[in-house]
C-alpha cells in the first residue's frame, strides 16, 4: 500500500474512532523514519485521541519536517488545551493564523478558547473580518457566542440565523437561537420553538422561559422532567433547586439537592450542589457535599476553587489562602483558579502578591469590572495613590433626584403607582441562590420587558439623569471609567428588589457593567435606633480585608437615583423594619461590541 492509501485508511479509522487500528497502520512509517509531515500530524491526531503521552512529540515532530503548517499548530492548540496549558495553546492558534490568515478551523478554536475565557471582544475582533456568505456555520456561531457574552443580543439572534442558514439541522444552532430569543425577552417565541420534544439543554431554556412568564409549576415540572432524564445536566438541576427555593420551598429544595448528590452524576454535579448550598447559607450541606466531590472524584483545581469560595464566605482566610494556593499548583493558568486566588490572597492582606495575576488579566480584558476592582483592594491595601483616582466615591458615585413622568403630579405620585404594579411582578418568596441579595426577593423578568406603561415609562425618567452622568465624565482614555464614555449608553438590563426586614445587598459588583445604579421607590420611615439601616455602603468588600470598610454610605430616599461605577464594591446596610422596594440597572457603552 502506497504513502496515500495508507493514510487515507488510517484517518478513516481514526475518525471512525477505532484508534488502535490506526496507529497499528501508521506505525511501520514511523519506524521507518518516514519523511512525511502529513504521517507524523496524523500520528499526533491518534496519539491525542488515545491519550498517549506520544502526541506531542509526533506533533513537534510534524511541524520540523514542515514548519508553520497551521493544521499542525492547530492540532497542537488542541493538545495544550486538553492538558489546561491554555497560554501554550492560544500561542499555537495564534501562530496557525499568522501562518494561514482567516483558516476557519483555526478561528472556531481559539474563538471556543477565548470565549471560556470570557474574552468575547477579542473574538468580535477575530471573527467580524472573517463572516461572510461563504463563511461555515460553526464560524457564524462562535460569532453569534461572542455576540451574546457582550450581551448584543439582536446581533447575537441575526448571526446564529445566519449559522442555521447554512446548517439548518443544527441543534447547537437552534438551541443559540432561542437562547437570543431568550435574553430578548421574547418568551412566547421561545415556549413555540421548544413546544416539541428536544434535546434536555431546550427544555432548561423552556422552563427559563416559563419563569419568566411567572407560570412557575410549569417551569418546575419542566426542569424537574430535565433532571431526572438527564442528571448530569447541571443547567437543570440548578433551575430545579433555584425554583423551589425561590417558591419558599426550602426543604424540598435542600431535599433535591441531596438526591442529585446521591446519583452521583459526576464532580461538576456535586459542585453545583455544594455552590448551590452556599447560596442558601447552608454551609454544612456545602461541605458535605465538596468532600464528597473530593472523595469520589479525586482532588482538582475545581474542588479547590470550591472549598476556596466556602471557606471565604466563612471568613476563614488562612485555610482560603492553603486552598487557593493548592489549586494554583494544579491549574496555574485557570481563570476560576486565578479568581479565587486573588481573592484569597486579598483577604490574607498578600495585595502585592495578588497584582501580577490582577495585571495579567486586565491586560487580556481591561474593561472587566471584577478585575479592576481586585485591582483597586490591591492598590487601597498598598497605599497606593492610585486608588484614589480609579476610585472617587464623592465624584463618581452620584445622586439624582428624579422628575415624575407625564400623567404624574410628583414623583411620590408615581411611585405611588410604581410601587404597586413592582410588587405584582415580586412572585417569589425567597432570593435567588447565585445572587448577592439576602432575605429579600428580585423580580424575575428583565423590567424591558414588562408590558405595562406605568413600568416603561420609568426609562424615560432615568434618561436624562443617565445622561448628565456619562457628560460630566472628563476624557481621560487612561481611567477605566472614563475611556468608555458614550452618550447613547443605555440601561442592558433592569430589575427590581424587594428587601424585607433585616434583608441586605451583601457587598458586590456587575461584572458585565459599565454603569450601575439604586433607584428607590419605597423605604421604611427611618427609626434613629437603626442607624445607617436601608443606606447604600460603598467601598466595602464582600470578604474581610485589612483596612478595607466602607468608604461612603447613601441614605435611601424614595425619588432618588444612585449612580456609580459598575466595579465600586456596593451593598445594603439591613433595615430592621418595613419592606424597602427598589429598582436596579446596569448601562453599558452601545458602540463597544468587545466590552468584557
Amino acid at each position: 500500500m502506497d504513502l496515500a492509501s495508507t493514510l487515507r485508511q488510517a484517518h478513516a479509522l481514526y475518525r471512525a474512532r477505532r484508534l488502535d487500528e490506526a496507529a497499528k497502520l501508521l506505525q511501520p512509517l514511523l519506524d521507518g523514519g518516514t519523511r512525511s509531515a502529513a504521517a507524523w500530524r496524523l500520528a499526533g491526531m491518534v496519539a491525542r485521541a488515545a491519550g498517549s503521552p506520544d502526541a506531542e512529540s509526533r506533533l513537534q515532530h510534524a511541524l520540523a519536517l514542515a514548519p508553520r503548517h497551521p493544521e499542525t499548530m492547530n492540532v497542537l492548540g488542541g493538545l495544550m488545551l486538553d492538558f489546561g496549558r491554555r497560554d501554550d495553546a492560544e500561542r499555537w492558534y495564534r501562530s496557525a493564523l499568522e501562518a494561514s490568515p482567516g483558516y476557519p478551523a483555526v478561528t472556531v478554536n481559539l474563538s471556543r478558547m477565548l470565549l471560556a475565557a470570557k474574552r468575547c471582544g477579542e473574538v468580535l475582533a477575530l471573527t467580524q473580518p472573517q463572516v461572510s456568505s461563504g463563511s461555515p456555520a460553526n464560524l457564524w456561531r462562535v460569532h453569534a457566542e461572542a455576540w451574546m457574552q457582550c450581551g448584543q443580543f439582536d446581533e447575537a439572534l441575526a448571526a446564529f440565523d445566519q449559522s442555521l442558514l447554512r446548517e439548518p439541522g443544527s441543534g447547537v444552532g437552534q438551541l443559540g437561537r432561542i437562547r437570543a430569543l431568550l435574553r430578548l425577552g421574547r418568551f412566547n417565541e421561545v415556549l413555540e420553538a421548544t413546544a416539541r420534544p428536544h434535546a434536555s439543554d431546550f427544555a432548561v431554556v423552556r422552563a427559563q422561559a416559563l419563569v419568566a412568564l411567572g407560570r412557575w409549576q410549569d417551569a418546575l415540572q419542566t426542569a424537574l422532567a430535565c433532571a431526572r432524564s438527564v442528571p448530569a445536566n447541571n443547567h437543570a438541576v440548578f433551575l430545579c433547586a433555584q425554583i423551589m427555593w425561590m417558591q419558599g420551598e426550602a426543604d424540598a429544595a435542600v431535599a433535591f439537592l441531596d438526591e442529585v448528590l446521591e446519583q452521583n452524576s459526576g464532580p461538576a454535579t456535586d459542585l453545583l450542589c455544594a455552590a448551590a448550598f452556599r447560596g442558601m447559607e447552608r454551609y454544612d450541606a456545602a461541605s458535605r457535599a465538596l468532600s464528597m466531590a473530593e472523595a469520589r472524584h479525586g482532588v482538582s483545581a475545581a474542588t479547590r476553587c470550591e472549598c476556596v469560595s466556602l471557606h471565604i464566605d466563612l471568613g476563614q482566610a488562612p485555610a482560603a489562602l492553603s486552598a487557593a494556593e493548592h489549586a494554583l499548583v494544579l491549574a496555574p493558568a485557570d481563570p476560576a483558579v486565578r479568581v479565587v486566588a486573588v481573592q484569597a490572597r486579598l483577604m490574607s492582606g498578600l495585595a502585592e502578591k495578588s497584582l501580577p495575576l490582577i495585571d495579567e488579566a486586565l491586560a487580556r480584558q481591561p474593561s472587566q469590572q471584577f478585575w479592576l476592582a481586585m485591582r483597586c483592594d490591591a492598590l487601597r491595601q498598598l497605599g497606593d495613590p492610585e486608588y484614589e483616582r480609579l476610585l472617587d466615591f464623592e465624584r463618581m458615585a452620584c445622586v439624582y433626584r428624579l422628575s415624575p413622568p407625564e400623567g404624574f403630579d410628583s414623583i411620590e405620585a408615581y411611585n405611588a403607582v410604581l410601587r404597586e404594579r413592582l410588587e405584582r411582578l415580586h412572585q417569589v418568596r425567597a432570593h435567588p441562590l447565585d445572587q448577592s441579595l439576602k432575605l429579600g426577593t428580585q423580580t424575575h423578568v428583565d423590567l424591558r420587558f414588562v408590558d405595562d406603561p406605568v413600568v416603561q415609562a420609568f426609562f424615560g425618567i432615568i434618561r436624562p439623569a443617565i445622561r448628565a452622568y456619562i457628560e460630566a465624565m472628563p476624557a481621560d482614555a487612561t481611567h477605566p471609567l472614563y475611556a468608555r464614555r458614550d452618550p447613547a449608553a443605555v440601561p442592558a438590563s433592569v430589575w427590581s428588589v424587594r428587601l424585607q426586614p433585616g434583608g441586605r445587598h451583601v457587598s458586590h459588583i456587575h461584572p458585565e457593567g459599565w454603569i450601575s445604579s439604586a433607584y428607590y421607590v419605597d423605604v421604611p420611615p427611618r427609626d434613629p435606633g437603626d442607624g445607617p439601616g436601608g443606606a447604600l455602603e460603598l467601598g466595602a468588600p464582600p470578604f474581610s480585608q485589612p483596612g478595607a470598610g466602607p468608604r461612603r454610605r447613601i441614605p435611601a430616599a424614595p425619588g432618588n437615583l444612585v449612580l456609580f461605577p459598575s466595579y465600586m464594591w456596593h451593598g445594603t446596610v439591613p433595615s430592621h423594619q418595613g419592606v424597602r422596594l427598589s429598582i436596579a440597572f446596569d448601562v453599558t457603552p452601545t458602540r463597544e461590541p468587545g466590552r468584557h
